[in-house]
Parts: C-alpha cells; structure tokens; sequence
C-alpha cells in the first residue's frame, strides 16, 4: 500500500530531499515525477534493481542506487551504506542538475 501519494506529496516543500531505502511500492512514482519536474530544487533517492521501467528514469532529480542483495558481510554492507551516505551527501550539497 503506497503511504506517500498525491495528498502528502503536495505538502512537500520545493526544495525537499527523499531518500528512499525500503520500498518503491510505497510512493505513487507517477506523482512523485509530476512533483519533481516542477520543482527542480527538489530530489528523491531510491534503491531499485530495475532502472529502465521505472517512470523515474527520465527524472533528472531522482538518483537510483542499486542494491546489491548478495552482499551480506559486515564489511560489503559498511562499505556500501558508506558509499550511499557520502553520495547522498554530496548530491544535497551540489544540488542535483
């Protein structure tokens, strides 16, 4: 069941950063790419395995990270939420264009 549609999504500020590491089922993309067209300020950050068919991959302001669900090493995962935050980070400081 999606927990964020329209209704939340129009009580986003302009300039809103999204980051979205549980599940895609749980936004209307359709929506959000509405959302994030006219509001360029604004970004959403999620993991997907299939960056082709989202309706998010034309999005210049949505910035998909792949999972790698064969990595479940204490060290694999450090490394990898690390990599994630330190891009997350740097895409909010730059903005995304």
């Amino acid at each position: 069941q999606r927990i964020i549609r329209q209704e939340e999504i129009s009580l986003f500020k302009k300039n809103v950063l999204i980051v979205n590491t549980a599940d895609r089922e749980l936004v209307d993309e359709l929506a959000l790419c509405m959302f994030l067209k006219h509001n360029i300020g604004a970004s959403y950050i999620y993991e997907a395995e299939d960056f082709i068919h989202s309706p998010l991959a034309t999005i210049r302001n949505a910035i998909a990270l792949c999972g790698y669900g064969g990595w479940f090493t204490d060290q694999a995962l450090a490394n990898l939420f690390s990599t994630w935050t330190e891009n997350i980070v740097l895409a909010a400081k730059r903005g995304v264009k």
